[in-house]
């Protein structure tokens, strides 16, 4: 999703940023975390393969201003999806939203399915046993049916926010493009 979103030419201005290492009560843990984390084919062993850099950031002033500092003698890119969104590509037809899509479809299906089969259960249930388990059934649909629907409040709040932050996107890139044609710095 990442690199949807930035796309592959962004990654070496990016900074993998570690951060609570003055929280360590046994450093040696934040060090084997931090190998995992950048681990060839883990977490962000191929964002680090892509020129992306990984740093420590030590809760201290001055450790922010030392990753700030790495951070301007990067030349200013232009994020995938802002060269998405510049062409007129609707955020559902970009590369990242249509992976957001396509991860909600398949949500959306495994709960139609765990809601299929709940209700076989249930059926198969109901045909064969006591009250009480008709009851425990009943209990678990319930639940279920608020998990669901929190679930669906969950979905349609986080598409909300990706709404928000298209538009967002979009002004800040509109904003860039006008700085860009009265001068040739930008900072994102």
């Amino acid at each position: 999703m990442f690199r949807k979103l930035c796309g592959s030419k962004c990654l070496a201005n990016v900074l993998l940023v570690t951060t609570m290492w003055e929280n360590m009560k046994y450093p040696g843990d934040g060090e084997r975390r931090e190998k995992e984390l950048v681990g060839v084919g883990k977490f962000w062993g191929r964002l680090i393969a892509m020129g992306s850099k990984a740093c420590r950031h030590d809760g201290t002033k001055e450790s922010a201003l030392t990753i700030i500092e790495g951070l301007l003698d990067k030349e200013p890119v232009t994020l995938h999806i802002q060269e998405e969104l510049s062409r007129g590509v609707a955020l559902g037809d970009t590369e990242a939203g249509r992976a957001v899509l396509d991860e909600l479809a398949l949500k959306a299906r495994e709960r139609e399915a765990e809601l299929r089969e709940l209700k076989q259960q249930m059926q198969e249930s109901m045909a064969n046993s006591t009250r009480e388990s008709q009851q425990m059934l009943a209990q678990q649909r319930a639940e279920y049916d608020e998990l669901l629907r929190r679930k669906e409040n969950d979905l349609q709040e986080r598409l909300r926010l990706s709404e928000a932050d298209s538009e967002h996107l979009r002004r800040r890139l509109l904003e860039s493009e006008r700085s860009r044609s009265r001068s040739r710095c930008v900072v994102m």
